[in-house]
C-alpha cells in the first residue's frame, strides 16, 4: 500500500460507467452499466482493501498503485479481470504530473 512520500508508479482506475458495492463482510462487486457485466469478489482481502480505497469520495475511482503491489497475485487477477471486461486500468505515472 502507499507511502505518504513516495511517488506511485501507477494509477489504477475504474471507468466511470462502473459502480462498486463493498460490503463489511469482505465481498466486492463490480456491475459495468453498459455491459451489465457482474465481477464478484468474497472472502479476498487485498482486494476488499483496494476496493475500500475505490469507495471514498476523494478517490474519484483513482488510487495509487506501486510496482510492489503487483507482485501479488490477487491484485494481478483483479487487473486483469477489470480490463478484460472494460471496467478498469493502470496508467504509468511517468506520463501525468
Amino acid at each position: 500500500m502507499p507511502l505518504k512520500n513516495k511517488r506511485p508508479d501507477y494509477w489504477f482506475y475504474l471507468e466511470p460507467t462502473v459502480h462498486l458495492l463493498v460490503n463489511t463482510t469482505g465481498s466486492v462487486l463490480f456491475y459495468q452499466s453498459l455491459t451489465k457485466k457482474i465481477l464478484e469478489f468474497h472472502d479476498e482481502p487485498v482486494i476488499h482493501a483496494i476496493a475500500l480505497q475505490f469507495s471514498k469520495p476523494r478517490a474519484g475511482y483513482v488510487i495509487p498503485l506501486f510496482r510492489s503491489d503487483l507482485e501479488k497475485k490477487e491484485v494481478k487477477i483483479l487487473i486483469d479481470a477489470l480490463k478484460k471486461n472494460f471496467m478498469g486500468d493502470i496508467l504509468d505515472t511517468r506520463f501525468s504530473t
